[in-house]
């Protein structure tokens, strides 16, 4: 067990001796059940999969809180006998930290535990919402406010523990990330993280980068780059990624278009020694990459080649509850490496969200892939592919 681990279950500690005197708390309840319905081709298979979560909200004391979160995820008849399933093996602790304001000295808000952890667009750490399951990390997340215009978060993940019967090695994730509020509407973004594993081959990965996005009038607009170096599987780092995005609003923001550009750098010679490829860390790649899910484990998918993703999204709101948007991307690699061709895929996607109660949501939609022979050779996808899914979303 490494020194991290200790760093870990010494605040644990001071967590449970800080909170031996609480007094009765304040509790609320909360849950969610959200079935899906998909059916995708050209694998030619549906499937209904469903979320079932049920959550503690404690207020101890005016400084201390509790949150703990059950989670079941599960496909509609996988269990052909439930008489049989007493084991409840998809059942798990999805969420459970204990949360601490006002720390002495230092000020600020201590949160220690199982926790989702999404800072900016969730480009390289996020919650994954999309998926059934989701994502949380185990480890400390501190939160401090500089007046009123600054935020500084640092986090301590656990992401490996090698005590562990099922690892091997120690893996964890040390991270700071700042937004400052512009004197307009806009606000910059500013981070570093750095990926660490033991072994031989371990890692040193560190990523930093930012985020500026900013509106004037009808117009938006976001920049986002990141830079990665150190080593890679005991290999040198130097790859990159920036994105660009433009909106423009009509009626209001009742309607609008985006213009969007990704590059994610590739290696065109993985056996040389060093690593250009972009790794996207703990990203939610699903709203960015295409809804059809080709791009969200960069860089496996890609065989290291790395993404270029130019794409127009159209978006309409024709009433508060109803939102619609049509996205089409034209998908190449951002290196030839052993492909003929550059060219990956083009996409469409087609998406519908109407909120009918507080709690009650219900969406669909319906994707199309275009497959090129950029992504023929990678082998991610022989033919052209189709998806169209529909899900039910309540919640308290």
């Amino acid at each position: 067990m490494r020194r991290s681990s200790f760093v870990f279950g010494a605040a644990a500690a001071l967590l449970i001796a800080g909170t031996a005197a609480a007094q009765t708390p304040d509790l609320t309840f909360g849950g969610q059940v959200r079935p899906r319905y998909e059916r995708r081709r050209p694998v030619n298979t549906s499937f209904t999969s469903m979320r079932v979560r049920a959550s503690l909200n404690a207020i101890v004391d005016p400084r201390v809180r509790v949150f703990i979160q059950l989670q079941d995820v599960r496909l509609w008849g996988a269990e052909t006998n439930t008489l049989a399933d007493y084991s409840a093996d998809n059942f798990d602790l999805h969420q459970g930290y204990a949360e601490i304001s006002g720390l002495p000295w230092v000020g600020g808000l201590l949160r220690a535990g199982r926790q989702e952890i999404g800072f900016g667009d969730e480009r390289l750490m996020g919650a994954v919402n999309w998926t059934q399951q989701g994502r949380a990390f185990d480890g400390l997340r501190y939160t401090r406010g500089f007046g009123q215009r600054t935020d500084l978060n640092l986090v301590a993940l656990k992401t490996s523990e090698n005590s562990a019967p099922a690892n091997l090695r120690d893996a964890s994730v040390l991270g700071a990330y700042s937004t400052i509020q512009t004197m307009s509407a806009g606000a910059f973004d500013a981070y570093a993280f750095l990926n660490a594993r033991s072994g031989p081959a371990g890692d040193r990965q560190k990523t930093v980068g930012g985020r500026w996005l900013d509106a004037a009038g009808a117009l938006s607009w976001r920049t986002e780059a990141s830079y990665q170096f150190g080593t890679r599987g005991g290999a040198d780092v130097a790859a990159y990624m920036f994105g660009l995005e433009g909106t423009y609003g009509l009626r209001g923001g009742a309607a609008g278009v985006t213009l969007w550009y990704d590059y994610l750098s590739g290696d065109p010679t993985p056996a040389a020694g060093n690593v250009k490829v972009f790794s996207t860390l703990y990203a939610t790649n699903h709203p960015y990459y295409g809804l059809y899910d080709l791009f969200t484990d960069i860089p496996t998918q890609t065989a290291g080649l790395g993404l270029q993703d130019p794409a127009i999204k159209f978006f309409v709101r024709p009433m508060p509850a109803l939102y619609a948007h049509l996205d089409l991307h034209a998908f190449s690699a951002a290196q030839q490496g052993f492909l003929t061709t550059k060219n990956l895929a083009d996409e469409a996607d087609l998406a519908l969200k109407y909120q009918i109660s507080p709690a009650l949501g219900l969406s669909g939609g319906y994707s199309y892939v275009h497959a090129l022979d950029g992504i023929k050779e990678i082998g991610t996808l022989a033919h052209d592919g189709a998806w169209a899914w529909l899900m039910v979303d309540t919640k308290f």
